[in-house]
């Protein structure tokens, strides 16, 4: 149901810290030790560690410096306040940058041990997507629960309340038409300022049977499905609003096998935990 894409995430990464810091009492050259009491602090930047595990970092990283390969969005996600996107091409290749240059602490890494909200920055292609997840703005957390903490927790929170001011800016608002982005719509379904993704996916039935349209609502606490008989093609999706709260206007073309190109509409609602799709 969701849009065919490659979706690669630093949440993947999982080789074990044991080995890493193997490699860094070989004298790599990359960071810097500081002693801290009776252990050793081994600061690399989070570029350096990336790129040595993750196949595609180097690639990417190169297409945003270069301007070959800039992500055509940045995500901004904070755990029950925030998930928005920017789209500004200059913006998204100086966040990277900043990211990159961090410093993540390989000496002292923690398991499954802090505790608070998630925040993540991910770079989407439109082929693959990167992400810098974070717990707290004082730890990179990974996979495995491996948290590695930030030398500089400060210039995480600068990205989240710069990106965070954006993002709330460009909320959608009634009357405006949705934008197409990786086969999803992204909207505030039930109005707590955060978007939900929408994916519109037309089945084929086959046998001369009628197609439809699978419609599905999510975030992170709700998944919910509608179909929509008849549909065929995506024209326009519109955002509205009246009393009851937010919805969209669907517009698309609708038939059967024969002939599928009769304009309609339908209004798509959240209701409860249950997504109502109306036509006239």
């Amino acid at each position: 149901m969701k849009p065919s894409k490659l979706l690669v995430t630093l949440l993947v990464l999982s080789l074990p810290v044991a080995v890493l810091l193997g490699c860094a009492q070989q004298g790599d050259g990359v960071g810097a030790n500081t002693s801290v009491g009776q252990q050793v602090s081994r600061m690399v930047p989070v570029s350096t560690y990336l790129s040595e595990r993750y196949a595609s970092y180097d690639a990417f990283d190169k297409g945003i410096r270069d301007g070959s390969g800039i992500p055509q969005s940045l995500e901004l996600f904070v755990s029950d306040t925030i998930d928005g996107y920017v789209y500004d091409k200059d913006l998204i290749v100086a966040v990277w940058s900043e990211l990159s240059k961090l410093n993540i602490d390989l000496g002292h890494p923690k398991q499954d041990e802090v505790e608070g909200g998630m925040i993540s920055f991910s770079f989407d292609t439109g082929k693959e997507v990167i992400s810098f997840p974070f717990r707290t703005t004082e730890y990179m957390e990974f996979t495995d629960k491996t948290q590695l903490g930030v030398e500089n927790p400060q210039k995480v929170q600068e990205l989240v309340d710069m990106l965070t001011a954006l993002v709330q800016e460009q909320m959608p608002k009634p009357g405006d038409e949705l934008t197409e982005h990786n086969g999803a719509y992204f909207w505030d379904a039930d109005g707590d300022q955060m978007l939900e993704h929408m994916w519109l996916d037309v089945v084929e039935n086959g046998d001369e049977a009628p197609n439809a349209m699978e419609i599905r609502l999510l975030n992170a606490n709700m998944d919910v499905s509608a179909s929509l008989d008849h549909a065929y093609t995506v024209k326009r999706v519109v955002l509205e609003q009246d009393a009851k709260g937010p919805y969209v206007v669907l517009e698309y073309d609708q038939g059967d096998h024969y002939k599928h190109d009769i304009p309609a509409t339908c209004t798509i609602r959240l209701v409860g935990d249950q997504l109502q799709c109306t036509e006239p």
